[in-house]
């Protein structure tokens, strides 16, 4: 079984929660530094529980030093590459954990925020908000031009991300307010 953990999977090292393989039937799972770790685009990752699983990805590359190499994309640039490595070494772990600490708290605040006014909210584990909107305030906000997203529910869905800021969410806000009344 693979698991989609593109966002959350990068994230949890930093979290006070204990993850490993051992805790999930799962044989891979992608994650992308490109993401949470503000590495470029098309940086990206898959973590394997065996040896076997990211073997049988292997192409043979007798042109190569090794005859053989384990990959997602073929001959592609390593500029994704380069630029997830620099991120995380500028980064990890505490630069990391900070960036959770200060999203959490973002995803905590706007949860909150959500439920005073009355919004069936799911309190955050992650830095993810979900709620429920009605079709016309969601439809009403898209109008003010704010990029939000549904999830498959039709909840509104918001990822506290790095650059998601504390007045960007006191802005969204003040306009979902507006929009309500």
């Amino acid at each position: 079984m693979h698991v989609d953990a593109s966002w959350g999977g990068f994230i949890l090292p930093f979290t006070d929660y204990e993850w490993s393989f051992a805790d999930a039937p799962i044989d891979s799972m992608a994650i992308d530094p490109h993401k949470f770790g503000q590495a470029p685009v098309p940086a990206g990752g898959f973590l394997a529980r065996d040896r076997e699983t990211v073997d049988a990805l292997a192409v043979d590359t007798p042109y190569l030093e090794s005859t053989s190499q384990a990959t997602l994309t073929g001959t592609r640039s390593g500029a994704g590459v380069a630029g997830a490595v620099a991120a995380m070494d500028e980064l990890w772990p505490a630069g990391y954990r900070q960036q959770y600490r200060e999203q959490q708290a973002n995803a905590d605040f706007l949860a909150d925020e959500l439920a005073a006014r009355g919004i069936d909210v799911v309190e955050p584990t992650l830095p993810l908000v979900t709620a429920s909107l009605s079709s016309s305030t969601f439809d009403a906000l898209r109008e003010e031009e704010w990029r939000i997203a549904r999830t498959a529910d039709g909840d509104l869905r918001i990822v506290c991300m790095p650059h998601v800021s504390r007045a960007s969410l006191e802005a969204f806000l003040a306009d979902l307010d507006r929009v309500r009344s």
